[in-house]
C-alpha cells in the first residue's frame, strides 16, 4: 500500500475488502438485488444504477486490465531495483570493511 502510513495499512486493507464482501453478503442474504447473475454458463453484470454503453464498457475493461498489469509490473520492477540497490550497498560495505582489515 503505497500512500498509506504503515500503522494504517491493515485497517485500509480490511475496509477496502469490505467494499466487496458486504454487498455480496447482502446479495446472498436476499436483502439487495444481485449485481451478477449466472445464466447459461455466462456471468451477466446487472445494470441497476446505469446503462452500459458497449464501446465505453469495453474500453474501460481493457484499460482496467492493462492498468492492473502495468501497476503490478512497475511495482515488481521497483521492488527489484530496491533489492539490487540494497545488495550493491551491502557489497560496498563488505568491501570497505575488508579494506579496513575487519572482514574475512
Amino acid at each position: 500500500m503505497i500512500w498509506v502510513h504503515p500503522h494504517e495499512q491493515r485497517r485500509v486493507l480490511v475496509l477496502t475488502s469490505l467494499t466487496m464482501v458486504v454487498p455480496l453478503a447482502l446479495q446472498g442474504l436476499g436483502l439487495i438485488e444481485p449485481f451478477y447473475v449466472f445464466e447459461q454458463g455466462r456471468l451477466v453484470v446487472m445494470p441497476h444504477a446505469l446503462h452500459f454503453d458497449p464501446t465505453a464498457t469495453l474500453v474501460m475493461l481493457t484499460l482496467a486490465g492493462v492498468g492492473t498489469m502495468w501497476l503490478a509490473a512497475v511495482s515488481m520492477m521497483s521492488a527489484r531495483k530496491a533489492l539490487e540497490d540494497a545488495q550493491r550497498q551491502l557489497a560496498l560495505q563488505r568491501w570497505t570493511l575488508a579494506q579496513l582489515g575487519g572482514g574475512s
